[in-house]
């Protein structure tokens, strides 16, 4: 969960628009193409981590039972990472490339089992007596105050490296999306844009979510 108002707005745009293409491209029919059945599974897991950062953003998320999800999105990652072994070649809107856009995605869901996972240690500061530590008053027996707590080390530098790693890589799906809009004369081109511009979103929403938690 993130304490600022205005950007759990952002993220919910933003992720809302991002599971709604995602589930557009997963059930639309192309022209002279025809998506695998592994295209519209990993449109679908799109559209539920796309769902899934949308709760993470509120505090009701944090009702929401934690195990399913972390099952959920391990079995996407390995999904995802199984695709890139294979080498598969999704029908529209990744280039020439066959292993490196699976292997961004697998991280990405790998970055939503740990944004889960760790979620209790953001909330509490790693605290182990109830999330709370109390800061002794000089001078003034029995008046104490709460202190802010701490982040561990491990969740402040994992945020920062995985962070980054989406805030650059979206300047790649970034430029995907320019190189496909310049040649956008046909309707699968302008797909393709689409796409792209939809992971570049996904990108950055997932990058300012991880740094937001710290």
């Amino acid at each position: 969960m993130i304490e600022s108002m205005l950007l759990r707005v952002l993220l919910t745009i933003l992720f809302a628009g991002t599971g709604l293409w995602c589930l557009y491209a997963a059930v639309r029919r192309f022209p002279k193409v025809r998506p695998s059945a592994a295209d519209r599974v990993s449109w679908i897991a799109h559209v539920l981590m796309s769902a899934g950062m949308i709760a993470m953003a509120w505090p009701w998320g944090m009702s929401l039972p934690m195990n399913p999800q972390l099952v959920l999105f391990a079995l996407v990652a390995l999904w995802f990472l199984g695709l890139a072994v294979r080498g598969h070649q999704p029908c529209v809107g990744h280039g020439n490339l066959r292993r490196l856009p699976h292997v961004h995605h697998a991280v990405m869901m790998g970055a939503m089992v740990w944004m889960i996972a760790s979620m209790p240690m953001a909330m509490g500061g790693g605290a182990s007596s109830g999330g709370h530590h109390h800061m002794a008053m000089p001078g003034m027996p029995g008046m104490d105050m709460p202190a802010t707590p701490s982040l561990p080390v491990v969740f402040v530098v994992a945020n920062l490296v995985l962070g980054a790693y989406f805030l650059v890589t979206s300047l790649g799906w970034i430029a995907s999306a320019v190189d496909h809009a310049k040649v956008a004369d046909t309707g699968l081109n302008r797909f393709a844009a689409g796409e792209s511009t939809c992971h570049a979103a996904m990108s950055i929403g997932m990058g300012a979510m991880l740094l937001a938690m710290l």
